[in-house]
């Protein structure tokens, strides 16, 4: 359970980072397209609640993978 946890990580990191080194090599249209964007209140409150969904699925997943973990050892216990 942890290496999946781990692997979703590791590609969230990796689209984020990758989107950062393009964020760089943005031509002048991409620039205007993002200004527009940024002028507009819905895409900010967008963002916003995509990003406080995500935030929720990460805390759920590490939950469950405690619990589960928990359930685990409970079940491994010394043997009779």
């Amino acid at each position: 359970m942890r290496t999946i946890l781990n692997r979703i990580l590791l590609s969230i990191a990796f689209l984020f980072s990758s989107s950062a080194l393009m964020a760089g090599t943005e031509s002048s249209l991409d620039e205007k397209i993002y200004t527009e964007l940024l002028g507009h209140a819905s895409f900010n409150v967008v963002f916003i609640v995509i990003a406080v969904i995500f935030c929720g699925l990460i805390i759920t997943l590490v939950r469950i993978d405690r619990k589960v973990s928990k359930l685990e050892k409970e079940m491994k216990g010394p043997k009779a």
